[in-house]
């Protein structure tokens, strides 16, 4: 059984287990065509916005650390682009989830909301849910339930659908490359489904920049959904430094790809701070209540976690992010987004260390069970690891 017709109709009117069990089935065997039609039927299962003029968004394969999707929607808009980014929860720290955690800010929104919201501020960030793709909202949670996350053809029709859904025609995908990445554990796999990312995104009348970014690494110090707030904070005033600064450096670089602008020059963080506080007024949030998120996260109590011995440090970043996301689905019951813990990085992987020496902040609370946990994912060996690979640009054939 194919891609029928009647199977795209049930996946878009009424997407039960049983209709998205076989479509999971089916994934591994399909081409590139029934791929953008899985994309389309997603698409279609909701409401669809239709733009037109300078829209565009960056998505990503998901993954910890990276900031892409929160700061480049503000570098783009400083461009000159509208940015309506449409997106699910990030695992432990995605874009929306993040600004979810700011009071007010609403991520629930209907077609006049987001059409209001770009018309104001030239942004939105906002979730999939019953009115935008809500059948791939429901397959995506279908997929993580059943561990069918990293089906690469069930990615890209992920992506591509909420894309569809709001009529963009150019765009970027950050490939998070890592022995746990949706997108493929190597180089290799991870660039020929970038490649096939963008001959689907192509069938659809979409423009796919990729760009494949190394994972294995962290991208920069602040881990967590507070953490993430942070390291925005010190973007906007120009305190950036050590990893942080060559992270929001590659998120500029993939920015001036998309828009076609090689030659423009960075924003100030004043402008980036506007922007920003511009969306969150429009959204239903304070521009002072990103301000207190800040404060209450770095005023939170800290465990300091520190070397065991001397050596280079090592980090278990997937099993971090493990630890993290489970800390999170214990108190979900609290809020859609509950961030109930985060680390802030003090040395680099591969830096040398001494037993004692403080490598991590971890903000969490002092009974959690999880602190060994945690603690025993920085380790110490005899040997450095090799450095973090430069970023890989795929650009669209013409």
């Amino acid at each position: 059984m194919r891609l029928n017709r009647t199977l795209m109709t049930q996946l878009a009117e009424h997407p039960d287990d049983e209709t998205m069990a076989e479509i999971v089935r089916l994934a591994p065997n399909l081409s590139d065509r029934e791929v953008a039609r899985l994309a389309k039927a997603l698409a279609d299962s909701g409401s669809l916005l239709e733009l037109d003029g300078p829209y565009t968004d960056l998505a990503s394969t998901g993954g910890p650390s990276s900031l892409s999707t929160l700061i480049c929607p503000l570098f783009l808009c400083s461009l000159g682009f509208k940015v309506p980014a449409l997106g699910v929860p990030g695992r432990p720290a995605g874009g929306v989830d993040v600004l979810s955690t700011i009071p007010g800010y609403r991520v629930h929104l209907v077609q006049n909301e987001v059409l209001r919201i770009l018309d104001e501020c030239a942004y939105a960030h906002f979730l999939a849910d019953d009115v935008f793709a809500p059948a791939d909202a429901l397959l995506f949670q279908y997929r993580q339930r059943t561990g069918a996350q990293a089906e690469p053809a069930l990615v890209i029709a992920s992506l591509l659908s909420k894309k569809l859904a709001l009529n963009l025609k150019t765009i970027g995908l950050d490939v998070r490359v890592a022995n746990f990445g949706n997108f493929g554990t190597t180089w290799e796999v991870a660039r020929s489904n970038a490649a096939r990312f963008q001959r689907v995104a192509a069938i659809i009348g979409i423009r796919a920049t990729c760009f494949l970014t190394d994972a294995s690494f962290p991208y920069q110090p602040f881990i967590g959904r507070g953490e993430s707030l942070v390291a925005l904070d010190l973007v906007f005033r120009e305190h950036c430094e050590g990893t942080l600064l060559e992270h929001i450096s590659a998120c500029w670089l993939m920015a001036q790809t998309i828009a076609e602008m090689p030659d423009a020059q960075p924003p100030s963080g004043k402008l980036l701070r506007d922007i920003f506080d511009r969306n969150l007024a429009a959204q239903g949030a304070r521009p002072e209540a990103f301000d207190e998120r800040v404060a209450q996260t770095l005023g939170s109590p800290q465990i300091q976690i520190c070397s065991n011995n001397d050596g280079f440090l090592k980090i278990d970043l997937d099993g971090l992010r493990n630890v993290l996301v489970k800390l999170q689905q214990r108190d979900q019951g609290a809020s859609q987004f509950p961030d109930p813990a985060g680390v802030v990085l003090l040395k680099k992987v591969g830096e040398r260390v001494i037993r004692g020496q403080a490598i991590a902040r971890l903000r969490i609370r002092a009974d959690s069970p999880e602190i060994g946990e945690i603690q025993s994912l920085f380790t110490c060996s005899g040997s450095t690891e090799r450095g973090r690979a430069p970023l890989e640009t795929l650009r669209p054939q013409n």
